[in-house]
């Protein structure tokens, strides 16, 4: 029998909340390769709210298709805050979504070091009024690293739609 994904709680929340709102989400994944659009669309009816999702990968793919500025990426590094939030801008402006998501980060073995280490996760939010990042570490192997920053993307996300509800 096929894998059947089954949706977090808190996908599930992001789902209903931009069903209420008639909002549309756009993603932008580094790390994840593709693991929350994945999830996303394991929700029925996912396409009355989800326009699409960009898996830029490698630095030339967020300066190319996401626009993240060369000059960022030299700077800050692919897994940072200024990072991970141009590349929900420009998930946001290429899908003309009303909010976009990003997540980037070092899901391992390689390439981690003392400042930033393995497990380092940038998730980002971007809305008409706000732009919001948040880091989180996690332990862990390659597999668990990116289905840890999956569920934390939903997670913050839910929260960051449910903060815009309430204001």
């Amino acid at each position: 029998t096929p894998h059947r994904m089954t949706p977090s709680p808190w996908t599930e929340r992001v789902f209903e909340r931009l069903t209420a709102t008639g909002r549309t989400l756009a993603l932008a994944e580094s790390c994840t390769g593709g693991e929350a659009s994945a999830e996303l669309t394991s929700i029925p009816g996912a396409s009355r709210i989800f326009r699409g999702s960009l898996i830029a990968y490698a630095n030339a793919a967020k300066i190319q298709i996401l626009h993240v500025p060369k000059e960022l990426l030299e700077k800050k590094g692919p897994v940072s805050a200024e990072v991970a939030i141009a590349m929900a801008g420009g998930a946001k402006k290429r899908f003309g979504a009303d909010v976009a998501a990003a997540v980037t980060g070092l899901a391992g073995p390689g390439y981690g070091d003392v400042s930033l280490p393995i497990g380092t996760v940038w998730i980002a939010f971007v809305d008409d009024a706000r732009r919001e990042a948040f880091s989180e570490h996690f332990e862990g192997g390659r597999a668990s690293i990116r289905a840890a920053a999956t569920h934390c993307l939903f997670r913050y996300l839910a929260l960051f739609l449910d903060d815009d509800l309430h204001k």
